[in-house]
Order: structure tokens, then sequence, then C-alpha cells
């Protein structure tokens, strides 16, 4: 399952998808979320996995237009 806001972006993909909540009581393999941050220029600037882990992403002048 995937969750967009307001401009189409996924802001959350949950994996193996029962209820969308995880409970303590159920197996460890449903409802696995991962979460993607955007800044207010619409890049991805970290992911943040089922595990807790996060990713951040950076963008610099050589891949990307810089004034």
């Amino acid at each position: 399952m995937l969750l967009v806001d307001g401009l189409g972006r996924v802001t959350t993909q949950i994996q193996h998808y029962q209820d969308g909540v995880v409970g303590a009581n159920e197996p460890t393999d449903q409802d696995l979320r991962t979460t993607t941050v955007y800044d207010m220029a619409g890049r991805r600037v970290a992911t943040v996995d089922a595990a807790g882990r996060t990713t951040r992403f950076a963008t610099t002048c050589a891949t990307t237009w810089c004034k």
C-alpha cells in the first residue's frame, strides 16, 4: 500500500499490509512501514525503514542546478 501527499509524492509504503496498524501481538512481518521525507523543494532528503534506520540523501551542485 502506498500513501501519497497532496503533491502526489509517496510518503509511506506499507509492505505486507494487513490493517495499517502495528500491534504488539501481530507477526513482525506485516504492516512494515517505510517513510520518505522531502524538503521544501520536493527533493527526497531521508527515508526511514521499518526497523527505524534512517538513510539521508544530499543534493550537491554537481547533481542539480544550484544558485
